[in-house]
């Protein structure tokens, strides 16, 4: 749903499907690859970071080929953005890909599952960063703090107060269609109100990447906004 909102106002948006971690992938050629279940959690988040990397590498590099002649680029002004391993993958794009100017981690680690630092933590970026996380406990914590510390760029750590894991997804959008007991729908996706939740988020990560692709001014960072009372400053 959020790439459907950046496309309505004018950015030119490419999602990636990455290969044994998608349910299913089929290629051109008819072959289907399917999920891999990792035995190895930690081995599977660091070749997952890895492989996304390599891939978001590739479709940059590839973005002009592929696109219409009248669909005009400027790869001096590349976004990025995901959720749970796709924003912890923003981060380590963009540390090894400096046309990536600007990203947003939504909810996702900046630590292995053994707890230690992702080495993006620990080097810190040099260009806008945004996190935004689920409110209550998290385990978020201590990469993110790390994060803020080593970097240098401007950065925010924004909190969706009421807020799930599953609210940075369109599963905020999908579940509450579903019938589901309530008790177990807050559990997926928090007390916050599905379309409050949708509505502050678009905002705030549109916001951003306004100002940092486009260059157009913004006050919503500065703190506070009452128009968007579910987004808590760390």
């Amino acid at each position: 749903m959020f790439a459907e909102e950046l496309a309505s106002r004018g950015f030119v948006v490419v999602s990636i499907d990455h290969t044994h971690e998608s349910p299913e992938v089929e290629f051109p050629d008819g072959r289907l690859v399917t999920l891999e279940v990792p035995s190895d959690p930690d081995a599977f988040v660091r070749k997952a970071l890895a492989v996304r990397v390599a891939d978001v590498k590739f479709v940059v590099d590839s973005l002009t080929d592929w696109l219409p002649s009248d669909v005009r680029v400027d790869l001096n002004r590349v976004g990025m953005f995901g959720a749970s391993m796709g924003g912890s993958a923003a981060a380590v794009a963009m540390a090894s890909d400096a046309r990536i100017r600007a990203g947003v981690n939504l909810d996702g680690n900046l630590t292995y599952p053994d707890g230690s630092l992702l080495p993006v933590a620990e080097s810190g970026l040099d260009r806008p960063f945004l996190l935004i996380g689920k409110d209550g406990p998290t385990d978020t914590g201590p990469g993110w703090r790390a994060f803020r510390a080593n970097t240098p760029g401007w950065n925010r750590h924004l909190t969706l107060l009421g807020a799930e894991h599953a609210s940075f997804t369109d599963a905020q959008a999908l579940l509450p269609q579903l019938n589901l007991p309530a008790d177990r729908l807050t559990s997926y996706l928090g007390t916050l109100r599905p379309a409050e939740a949708l509505r502050t988020r678009h905002a705030y990560t549109i916001a951003f990447f306004d100002h940092t692709l486009r260059g157009h001014p913004t006050t919503l960072f500065d703190g506070p906004s009452p128009a968007y009372p579910a987004m808590g400053f760390a």
